[in-house]
């Protein structure tokens, strides 16, 4: 890959050919709106589908080892080789739901792309994106915290990715003293994850019927297994990732529609159906 001049990148995994048909030209006119110049790297981790390329965007066969977290991985290192050794000054990733599973309306695209400016602006290490919160702390790799950055779409700058060593996940994958594994919920997350941290992803991925669960929660089973341990890794690399940032003293800017927003997307939606 040749080197160009080019400060910004954008990194999109997909896995979904009919999500990802959608999100690339939304996460293109998402990052043209925040830098036209800017890389814009895909991650394609189906095993077979070809996706429809767009001429500024480079594609990569992603390996699909840890997921979403190995997709934007690959990417960033390959951002990295094209932009030259100090060319990035800040990345956005996201995986191909970013616009499906959650709203993600011109109030959603405003409010981040505010928050990924304030993120260009600060001189220290920084991040935007959505926080998620939990009423009760709890503590990962000696970082106490109750809340953290979603990863469905997020963005880094120079100086938080010098902080976690441009390693956006652990390298080695998660221990098992935090997961385990196998179709047992008392026994999937491992002995040394935080109690509390244990009780909310246990509710969040098992219990279907509470109004927080994740929307493809359910129980349990032999059957299930494997893709819920997928899922579960994921999860912690996210927290691990905030507690990381945490730890580097990075400051989080905020992507979360303010109230007075939501309000009025929805009397615009109300307006629309008359």
């Amino acid at each position: 890959m040749t080197a160009i001049a080019s400060r910004f990148a954008g990194v999109l995994v997909t896995y979904s050919p009919a999500l990802a048909a959608h999100a690339i030209p939304r996460f293109a006119r998402l990052m043209a709106a925040l830098d036209e110049k800017a890389i814009l790297l895909v991650v394609n981790n189906h095993p077979t589908s070809q996706n429809k390329t767009f001429p500024s965007m480079v594609n990569l066969k992603g390996t699909n080892r840890w997921m979403e977290f190995g997709g934007w991985q690959e990417a960033l290192d390959a951002a990295r080789r094209i932009a030259g050794p100090d060319g990035l000054e800040s990345v956005v990733f996201a995986n191909d739901t970013f616009c499906a599973h959650r709203p993600m309306g011109a109030f959603e695209e405003f409010a981040f792309r505010q928050a990924v400016r304030k993120m260009m602006k600060h001189s220290g290490a920084s991040a935007a994106g959505q926080i998620s919160r939990t009423e009760t702390p709890f503590e990962l790799d000696g970082v106490s915290m109750s809340e953290w950055i979603c990863t469905y779409l997020f963005a880094l700058n120079k100086r938080a990715l010098n902080a976690i060593d441009w390693k956006i996940h652990l390298p080695d994958g998660v221990p098992e003293k935090w997961l385990r594994g196998g179709h047992i919920a008392e026994n999937f997350f491992g002995p040394e994850l935080d109690a509390a941290l244990t009780a909310h992803l246990r509710a969040w991925l098992f219990e279907p019927h509470k109004p927080s669960a994740w929307y493809q929660a359910e129980s349990l089973t032999a059957a299930n297994a494997e893709m819920f341990e997928r899922k579960a890794r994921s999860i912690i690399f996210e927290k691990h990732l905030s507690a990381r940032l945490m730890a580097a003293g990075a400051r989080i800017f905020s992507s979360d529609v303010t109230p007075s927003a939501r309000i009025v997307r929805k009397a615009m939606r109300m307006l629309e159906r008359l």
